[in-house]
């Protein structure tokens, strides 16, 4: 009885696994996945370009325009839910700063096998004016998570720190 019980298990499990198989999508190969790493450098490309031009509608071309992506910022509160809030506060920020400039280093940019989620991460030097004073952040850490939809990558979420002050 144990027998028959045990191999009855074993054919649930391997049947259970033939469905998964099934509605697995594809892996893409190692050309096909470096063409989707460089649209999603291109896409951070572009976002550098965005913030620099401070145009809004680039950005929202760049952000799913879920309710349910998130950005967690450099300020201990700041968790912005949804482009609503996200796109408020690059207003905000376009309203508060003039000439900004970005430069990006150390960037690293991982997809999965099916080519459907990548996440990346860079250092950025993020210069502006505020208040008629310059000021310069040194050593951003940028990192996020993107979906490819219908063959375009959008950022679903992201995250900002800056280095700790050193004494």
């Amino acid at each position: 009885m144990k027998k028959i019980l045990f191999l009855l298990m074993l054919l649930v499990v391997a049947g259970a696994c033939k469905r998964d198989k099934v509605g697995q999508v594809s892996i893409l190969d190692p050309a096909a996945l470096s063409k989707e790493v460089d649209k999603v450098e291109m896409v951070l490309e572009r976002y550098v370009i965005a913030s620099e031009k401070q145009d809004l509608d680039l950005i929202h071309n760049i952000w799913a325009p879920d309710t349910n992506i998130m950005v967690i910022g450099t300020e201990g509160t700041e968790r912005l839910i949804g482009w609503s809030e996200i796109q408020d506060a690059f207003r905000i920020q376009f309203n508060s700063i003039q000439q900004p400039y970005l430069s990006v280093h150390d960037q690293v940019i991982g997809i999965n096998p099916t080519g459907t989620t990548a996440w990346f991460s860079e250092v950025l030097n993020y210069s502006f004016i505020r208040d008629e004073k310059p000021v310069r952040l040194e050593g951003v850490r940028f990192t996020g998570v993107m979906e490819r939809r219908d063959s375009v990558w959008l950022i679903v979420q992201s995250h900002l720190s800056l280095p700790a002050a050193t004494e």
